[in-house]
């Protein structure tokens, strides 16, 4: 090291002698280690006078490897800002150079890239963004650089915020995106820490497209279902996510297919339900959603598609029994409200008919001079008499019952839910409890049901899946008791 960094004070004081990448290099090496501002003008005068050479790579043991580094990568691996800056500002420095690994073909990127692969030194990823006059660092043709990769899997928070910071320069650096990766990454622990900063625009389209996802471009919920992730569809749904929204096919316009659409299609060819196809819970969650219509058509304009359009024969059984009784409770509330709605109107038209007849019995208005005059012609009524009149006046016009009937017609549409957030209805004829009492299975301690006819009824379909729960709930009390007892 003593012969090389002689060798390059030897170049660096001779006029016209060119200098070497590899003398640059050792320079740069030096100065990292002295921090001496004669150093550091010997590197200035270096990079000048070797400025052909700034874009030459050459081979820098780095973390036990060997990688062919410009004198830009070097400044990255020694992190050093000073040096990051310095040569980024040099117009000879080509900054989209990448580096390689002779060893490995598909160890490779750019300087960001490298920033952030080796010590993530947060100054030093700062001052190649500061730096990066022409923005191609972070995307390159559109397509998401191993930057949000990194930062997918990082638990560092003053990374990605860091990241989040440098939106207005770089769109996709921006909260979407980086859940987006998230979630394709499976990091949970990050998508939990972004997901605050992203809710005012959830229900918005993601900016890039997001590798692993069949459909062109979408939203977080839309990709969360696509890579069946229940957990993310949970915490997207309780910070506002939209479960109506539809992906978008062209142009921005919205006409693909909502996310239990989707569920839907995805869960097609499967007969079966399992911890590892767990389509049928997801799409569970989104019928479970008060907000949840039904009657969305998308398509083409000649060809328009519902959810119950998409439940074939080849429908996983579960599913298709959810996606039916759903329709079957929307259609008892419809009518519960019809009735009450037609309730209400035959008595606003009694109420009506009351008024009518009652002015018609009192007939028209008198003048003054005629009410006087027939005050003297009409003789004197008796004291129980007057004494009614006058309580009938005091209690004015009865109250009508268009307003209780209103009342009652406005609460019928709050939807009771059950402790689980699921509307609390019969789970074979979908009676809510507004209509019949209803008695709670006693094995799972989940379903509802009006009478045991309904609940014998059901049994060939809840059987299963109501033993399941009962064996879990008691593993669950012994594996309670057991850890009391040892403690």
């Amino acid at each position: 090291m003593e012969r090389e960094t002689e060798e390059m004070i030897k170049e660096s004081e001779e006029p016209g002698e060119k200098v070497s990448v590899k003398s640059i290099e050792v320079a740069m090496i030096l100065w990292s280690v002295t921090q001496e501002d004669e150093d550091f003008e010997r590197v200035k005068k270096m990079i000048v006078k070797g400025k052909t050479e700034l874009n030459e790579r050459y081979p820098v043991k780095a973390h036990g490897k060997t990688l062919n580094l410009s004198p830009l990568h070097t400044a990255v691996y020694l992190q050093s800002p000073q040096l990051v800056e310095l040569l980024m500002t040099s117009d000879e420095v080509d900054v989209g150079l990448e580096f390689k690994n002779p060893a490995d073909p598909d160890d490779f990127g750019n300087v960001l890239d490298l920033a952030v692969s080796l010590e993530m030194n947060l100054d030093v990823i700062q001052s190649v963004l500061e730096n990066d006059e022409d923005r191609k660092l972070v995307t390159n043709n559109e397509v998401i650089t191993g930057l949000l990769c990194y930062a997918s899997v990082s638990s560092k928070v003053e990374f990605v915020e860091l990241l989040l910071g440098y939106e207005a320069v770089h769109p996709v650096l921006n909260p979407l995106v980086f859940l987006a990766v998230a979630i394709k990454r499976d990091n949970l622990d990050m998508f939990i820490k972004i997901l605050p900063r992203a809710k005012p625009r959830l229900n918005t389209i993601i900016p890039l497209p997001c590798c692993g996802c069949s459909l062109p471009t979408i939203t977080l919920l839309h990709l969360a279902i696509c890579m069946k992730n229940l957990k993310v569809v949970k915490l997207l749904l309780q910070a506002g996510s939209d479960v109506n929204s539809t992906e978008d096919l062209s142009e921005g316009q919205l006409g693909g297919s909502t996310p239990l659409m989707q569920a839907i299609v995805s869960a097609r060819h499967r007969g079966y339900c399992s911890k590892e196809n767990c389509q049928d819970r997801v799409i569970s969650e989104l019928l479970g959603s008060q907000d949840i219509n039904l009657d969305i058509q998308v398509g083409e304009k000649t060809i328009k598609t519902t959810v119950l359009d998409l439940v074939h024969h080849d429908t996983c059984s579960c599913i298709k029994k959810m996606v039916e009784q759903a329709y079957a409770r929307r259609h008892l509330r419809e009518k519960l409200m019809k009735r009450k709605g037609d309730q209400a109107k035959g008595d606003q038209d009694k109420d009506l008919a009351k008024s009518d007849k009652s002015a018609q019995a009192k007939g028209p208005p008198k003048s003054e001079n005629a009410k006087s005059a027939q005050a003297k012609a009409d003789p004197p009524i008796s004291t129980q008499a007057k004494s009614s009149a006058t309580s009938d006046q005091d209690k004015g016009p009865a109250k009508s019952d268009l307003v209780e009937a209103e009342a009652d017609l406005v609460k019928g549409d709050q939807v009771e839910l059950s402790k689980h957030g699921r509307e609390k209805i019969c789970w074979k004829c979908g009676s809510p409890p507004s209509f019949n009492k209803l008695y709670r299975c006693a094995g799972c301690k989940v379903a509802w049901y009006c009478r045991g006819a309904c609940q014998g009824e059901d049994w060939g379909r809840h059987s299963g899946w109501c033993v399941l729960m009962e064996r879990r709930r008691k593993e669950r009390k012994e594996k309670k008791e057991k850890d009391c007892q040892e403690e």
